[in-house]
């Protein structure tokens, strides 16, 4: 199922506040594509990326190594604009979303923590992130990329529902560092691996406060912005993760 794209009518984007911003063609203005919360308000954020991976516990051709280009759209909302009229400063959630994305992500690999590839990869000074991953930055590698690795601490393979998962976590921490309306909240995750394989994943984990941590997945994980990963033992699951080793999960509809 490709996610649907929902755009600004040409008349409303030259005459709206900031029409320049819609013009730029990776924000919308506008409901979810597909669905999500029932607010008045949203913004939409669509970023584009290279990476490979492989789901070698599934049968079939996804049990090789292969590439994608995969796009991811964010949409944001909100009950009430801010006071500068506004869902989210764009300038700064596009910017801390693409960062992380581009410099974990981009031009890599993704693969379960437990894939032999990973160490051969590594050895080759290759760009992995992994999922279920448990990292010492000690042992592991930079501290950055541990912290990275804890928001997909409980997430089992680099299926298109648990990057979906992923991406849904990394754009509420950079929400909660950046200015945005009173309740406004990450609504939807839309992650495109092909032109026909899409997944979507809707958090269910409330909108953040200046400086509140990522809710924790299964297994106590959580993350400020910008900061590693504290346990909190015992905390459900916020967001609809699995453990590691289990079902792959995250509300997606692949297609």
């Amino acid at each position: 199922m490709t996610a649907a794209t929902a755009t600004v009518p040409a008349t409303a984007a030259s005459t709206a506040p900031g029409a320049d911003r819609a013009s730029e063609g990776d924000v919308h203005h506008g409901a979810p594509a597909s669905g999500g919360p029932p607010h008045p308000h949203g913004v939409r954020l669509r970023h584009r990326f290279q990476a490979a991976h492989r789901l070698p516990h599934l049968a079939g051709q996804c049990q090789s190594l292969h590439g994608h280009s995969w796009t991811v759209l964010v949409t944001v909302t909100a009950p009430v604009l801010g006071r500068d009229r506004t869902v989210v400063e764009f300038g700064a959630f596009k910017a801390g979303f693409r960062r992380w994305v581009d410099t974990f992500l981009d031009h890599g690999t993704m693969l379960a923590a437990t894939d032999p590839l990973v160490p051969m990869l590594a050895a080759d000074r290759g760009k992995v992130f992994r999922f279920g991953a448990h990292p010492d930055p000690l042992v592991d590698g930079p501290r950055d990329l541990a912290a990275a690795e804890h928001l997909a601490v409980t997430l089992a393979y680099p299926t298109v529902e648990e990057v979906a998962v992923l991406l849904g976590r990394v754009a509420h921490q950079v929400l909660a560092g950046v200015p945005h309306a009173p309740l406004a909240r990450v609504g939807l995750i839309e992650v495109e691996e092909t032109g026909t394989n899409a997944a979507w994943h809707a958090p269910t984990y409330p909108a953040p406060g200046p400086g509140d941590p990522v809710p924790a997945p299964s297994g106590g994980i959580t993350a400020s912005a910008g900061t590693p990963a504290a346990a909190d033992p015992g905390r459900p699951a916020a967001d609809g993760g699995a453990a590691p080793g289990g079902a792959a999960g995250g509300g997606g509809v692949a297609a």
